[in-house]
């Protein structure tokens, strides 16, 4: 989650459920997980719960904050995060299959990396040592773009730049998962085109996605399965999109096998093969924009800050916010995989008021629940807020 969203406002939730006509409403539950002076970058699915990777970057002794919350929205003191480097440099947290957890540090500038190994109660893997000393002395600058999994190995997918030299390098390193060693360069060097940015994301441990996005306005998507390239996806796992990307909220696939990104403004929906589900939405983009079908202010009228996910029905379901007479709330949407609307309780969108000015605060997580609820982590610069309520 990116420091631009640095909130300023201490979050008091009180709830009271917008009086919607023959609409039953949810049961809901809250729990304030913590009240600090944070920013929410990153939350992880867990089998117990949920990984918070929070930090303040801002002041002088900043560091990271790693918490386990459990299914019930307390903070699991079982779990103690034991990282032995300057934490305020902590860029991501990657789970691993075995169901620990890879942290990826590196400088401001890019210019040195590490990356270390953690048990699934947080404890340090000290056999793991991986950084940029492990590199040939003629690298510099190692964008860690990302990180999926092959049999006995993790796959670094990372973009660099040679000493002397402004030409980035995309690269696949092979990485022991036993203590950390580079086996070999097991991908395909390749010269990058001029980058704005490259965002990283995955659907599963051995599924890696890069968008890169490029100058001209428009971002190529590559899939990895493995250490290669997808090559039943695009052009040997490339596609192009006339759509500059710069934030990726959420990518799920479905049970059609389609891949669904939430991009910055666009629920987009693409086919196995990487091509555009004409079907969808506008030729493959909803745009979120158009979401909102009831009444709002003019200057927060779109629905915003969004996250979604698909159900085991198939069903997309997606949150935001709105603003509607200087008053704020929590909107949830119901698609089907064509993203036609499905109405909620006879109704076409389920809202949830707040007290509080929601252009302050971030959904950091939606998602179904063990116990088959949904759950959603909302947050500000100052607390987290847990929330769990009835599927609809």
């Amino acid at each position: 989650m990116s420091c631009l969203y640095q909130r300023i406002l201490t979050l008091f939730v009180s709830l009271t459920l917008v009086n919607l006509a023959s609409a039953s409403q949810p049961t809901l539950k809250q729990e304030t997980v913590f009240k600090k002076d944070r920013t929410v970058f990153q939350v992880l699915p867990t089998e117990n719960g949920y990984l918070v990777y929070s930090n303040y970057f801002w002041t002088s002794d900043g560091q990271a904050e790693v918490t386990q919350i459990t299914n019930q929205g307390q903070i699991d003191s079982s779990f103690i995060w034991k990282g032995d480097y300057d934490s305020k440099w902590l860029r991501k947290i990657v789970p691993t299959s075995d169901k620990g957890y890879l942290a990826v540090i590196h400088g401001y500038r890019e210019e040195w990396f590490r990356i270390q190994k953690f048990f699934p109660d947080g404890s340090l893997d000290t056999k793991f040592q991986l950084s940029n000393e492990n590199l040939s002395s003629t690298i510099e600058q190692v964008s860690m773009v990302g990180i999926n999994e092959g049999q006995n190995y993790y796959i670094l997918h990372i973009r660099y730049a040679e000493k002397n030299s402004n030409q980035r390098i995309n690269s696949q390193l092979c990485i022991n998962k036993l203590n950390g060693q580079i086996i070999s360069r097991c991908g395909q060097s390749k010269k990058s085109e001029p980058l704005n940015e490259a965002i990283y994301t995955s659907l599963s441990n051995d599924e890696a996605v890069i968008f890169h996005r490029l100058n001209n306005n428009s971002t190529n998507i590559m899939l990895f399965k493995g250490v290669s390239p997808e090559s039943s996806f695009g052009t040997k796992g490339v596609i192009n999109l006339p759509l500059d990307i710069q934030l990726i909220k959420g990518l799920n696939r479905g049970p059609n096998k389609n891949i669904y990104i939430l991009a910055d403004r666009n629920l987009i929906s693409l086919k196995a093969n990487g091509t555009l589900d004409v079907t969808f939405g506008k030729n493959g983009f909803l745009d979120l924009n158009s979401l909102n079908t009831r009444s709002c202010d003019s200057q927060m009228c779109n629905i915003q800050q969004n996250q979604f996910y698909i159900n085991s029905l198939g069903e997309i379901i997606i949150s935001g916010f709105i603003k509607r007479n200087d008053q704020h709330f929590l909107v949830f949407k119901k698609l089907n995989l064509n993203g036609q609307e499905i109405l909620i309780n006879g109704q076409n969108q389920l809202e949830i008021q707040y007290n509080e000015d929601l252009s302050r605060v971030d959904i950091d997580l939606l998602a179904p629940s063990p116990n088959g609820k949904i759950h959603l982590l909302t947050s500000t610069w100052k607390s987290m807020i847990f929330w769990e309520m009835d599927a609809f």
